[in-house]
Formats: C-alpha cells, sequence, structure tokens
C-alpha cells in the first residue's frame, strides 16, 4: 500500500515538473503544487463525496472545516492580498480569489471550504482539491491558513500554507507545510513564523499539520 502511494505521487510530480517551481495555467494566473513539497502524507480519511441528493454546489462552496482561532476573520481583500504572494497552494489563484469570495459572501463567514476540480469516484480529474480558508489571532497577531486537500489517482494527501497579516501587507509564515516528529517540512528551505518556539500547540496545528 505504501509502495503504491508512493508510485502514485512520484508520477504526479514527473507531471507536474519542479515540485518547488509554480505553475501558469494558460500563461496567466499561478497556480499551485498538487504534490506535496518533501514528503508524501495521505489524509486520514477522503474528502466529502457527493452523494445522489447532494449538489455539486454544495461541495464547491461549503463551510470550513475548523472554526475560526481567535475572534477576527479575514476580510475578501485581505484574502486577495494573501493568495496574490502565495506559492504553495492547489489551484489557480485568479480562480481562487473569485471562488473564495463568493462562497464568503454565500456562507456569510470568512472560513470556508471551496472546490476545484472533481474529487468523486472515477470521474476524478487531475489537481483535484479542495481549499479550506481559516483565520488566526494570537497575542496581537494574526494569520489565513489555506489547508490544501489534494486527490492523485487514489492517493490523499494535504498540506498548509499560512500568510501573516501585518500592516505592510501579508507575509509568508509557512508553505506547504506538514510536521514529522515536530520537524518541519515542506518549502526550501522549511520556513516557519517567527516566535514559533512560543506559540501554543493549537495556533502550530493550524499554521502547519
Amino acid at each position: 500500500m505504501r509502495s503504491s502511494a508512493l508510485a502514485a505521487v512520484v508520477l504526479s510530480t514527473v507531471a507536474c515538473g519542479d515540485p518547488h517551481k509554480p505553475l501558469e495555467p494558460d500563461g496567466s494566473a499561478r497556480a499551485g503544487l498538487t504534490t506535496p513539497p518533501t514528503h508524501e502524507r495521505p489524509s486520514a480519511s477522503a474528502p466529502p463525496a457527493a452523494s445522489s441528493s447532494a449538489k455539486v454546489e454544495d461541495l464547491a462552496c461549503r463551510k470550513g472545516k475548523t472554526r475560526p482561532y481567535g475572534e477576527r476573520g479575514a476580510t475578501p481583500a485581505e484574502v486577495r492580498e494573501a493568495i496574490a504572494k502565495m506559492t504553495y497552494i492547489c489551484a489557480p489563484g485568479d480562480w481562487l480569489v473569485e471562488a473564495l469570495t463568493k462562497c464568503m459572501e454565500r456562507m456569510g463567514q470568512p472560513d470556508v471550504t471551496v472546490r476545484h476540480g472533481v474529487m468523486d469516484g472515477d470521474d476524478w480529474t487531475p489537481n483535484a482539491c479542495d481549499i479550506s480558508l481559516a483565520s488566526a489571532d494570537w497575542n496581537g497577531r494574526r494569520w489565513i491558513t489555506f489547508n490544501n486537500d489534494i486527490r492523485e489517482g487514489h492517493t490523499y494527501f494535504e498540506y498548509v500554507s499560512a500568510m501573516e497579516l501585518t500592516k505592510g501587507g501579508p507575509i509568508v509564515s509557512t508553505q506547504g507545510c506538514q510536521r514529522y516528529g515536530g520537524e518541519i517540512s515542506g518549502s526550501d528551505p522549511p520556513r516557519v513564523p517567527p516566535g514559533w518556539s512560543t506559540f501554543p500547540d493549537k495556533l502550530k496545528a493550524r499554521l502547519c499539520f
């Protein structure tokens, strides 16, 4: 089972090219990565699938998978600025800005999940993924997090990319982040926000799995 999952990731990486280089769909909007930057990490379970009674739009836009950490949610303008600076994210930037903005309005809350492509059954499309937007604030600091749940063949994996919101604009906190035995992996070199060692465990879990 492990070898087949690894094979799926290897094939996915070959198809996507350099896993540390952003893609350019149609030569315009920047797309993010659909393979884990460093390690394969299968999700515990597959994302929600469509049933005979489920509407496609319900999977394309739904309430976020987690509650906000803190009290302040992100605004559409902050989300737009953050995505413009993202590298590791599993959908084209222009599409994601529009999808998240509309979903935030529809759900009436800042923490939402949108779906890019088809993740169900045998009709799945390459590079399909769910992107869950969430927010966190702690000790006077604020972040926007993007939880990427991705399907490649029969393999599901996930990573987090987070931006800290500062007076000078959003700055990268984590990119394609995963944790193994407490060690940070993802971008090269691994990136963590200043003061990481002082963060509560629940905040660390929001910024990096």
